[in-house]
């Protein structure tokens, strides 16, 4: 199966995706992962890749999740997959820090439960779905650092904002409904234990786009 490009570089190419666009984006990758936990599977690096043109050396760009050729989306490169235990001692240092969940940034090698595993991968989600909606607004993505061809920083006020809950630039942003909002934070809520399941995020995005839909029907042109 062609995929001519990684998440990261769809993108760098598109200076807006629209609401509806990244449901389904939320929708295709909520699905994958729904299929890997249910098999006790945890990705354990769920991130939209390294822009190919900016890589350099024979190994090419970074492929954890691929486009096709009909934009649907693929989650890919499984290098830091667990299968999990109902006690898993691991290391995550070789994980990338920009996505990866608060719990794990405070343990090098611990014993961490399945559970909070599988929850760890829904944050990486959540923050791979910021980064497509702060695009949505180049006045904010700029004043964040967050532009085409700029990643989520690796340290800084920034990066401790959306691991402690704040939120205000998400609540800036005005192309998106409040819906889609408050799923991104329950997804990137600091607690593990708060976040909604995978089940639980499709649903409210299936129950979004019908809102949303029935919302744009009901505008005159």
């Amino acid at each position: 199966e062609y995929c001519p490009m990684n998440l990261r570089d769809h993108m760098n190419s598109t200076p807006k995706f629209p609401e509806q666009e990244i449901s389904y984006m939320l929708e295709q990758l909520a699905r994958g992962l729904e299929f890997l936990h249910s098999h006790d599977i945890v990705h354990m690096d769920v991130k939209p890749g390294t822009d190919s043109l900016s890589m350099t050396g024979s190994h090419g760009f970074i492929e954890n999740i691929l486009v096709d050729q009909k934009n649907n989306l693929k989650l890919t490169d499984f290098g830091q997959s667990r299968i999990i235990s109902p006690i898993f001692s691991g290391d995550f240092d070789d994980g990338d820090s920009r996505y990866m969940a608060p719990e794990l940034l405070n343990l090098s090698s611990a014993e961490t439960h399945g559970p909070q595993l599988k929850s760890a991968d829904i944050f990486s989600l959540g923050m791979t779905i910021y980064e497509l909606i702060q695009v949505l607004d180049q006045n904010i993505a700029f004043s964040l650092q967050f532009c085409i061809g700029i990643e989520i920083p690796k340290r800084g006020a920034t990066w401790k904002a959306l691991r402690s809950g704040d939120f205000s630039a998400l609540d800036e942003v005005h192309d998106i409904s409040s819906s889609m909002k408050q799923i991104i934070k329950r997804m990137m809520d600091p607690d593990p234990k708060n976040r909604p399941s995978l089940s639980e995020i499709i649903k409210h995005n299936e129950l979004t786009c019908k809102k949303n839909l029935e919302v744009s029907k009901n505008v005159s042109i």
